[in-house]
């Protein structure tokens, strides 16, 4: 499987298990600096982003745009998706 693929495949499964609660699945996934940067530019990290799944309620995602750049040992995924 290519960088691209293997990394859009593990973007779905981030957030299946976002929607799905599955808060064992989340811990092991997200490095420990990650940094959830939104559309407005608001930055919230890892530990914050975790403590908001079991409050916030998903019914849906759709991933309109996925851009995977490949640099190597590092990737960085763009999206824009709709919940």
């Amino acid at each position: 499987m290519s960088t691209t693929n293997e990394l859009i495949k593990l973007s779905n499964d981030w957030m299946q298990a976002w929607k799905d609660n599955d808060m064992n699945f989340l811990e092991n996934i997200l490095a420990p600096d990650f940094r959830l940067l939104t559309s407005e530019l608001w930055v919230m990290p890892r530990e914050k982003w975790l403590a908001s799944v079991p409050v916030y309620k998903c019914h849906s995602f759709e991933y309109k745009e996925q851009e995977v750049r490949d640099y190597g040992n590092t990737a960085i995924v763009q999206s824009y998706y709709s919940q």
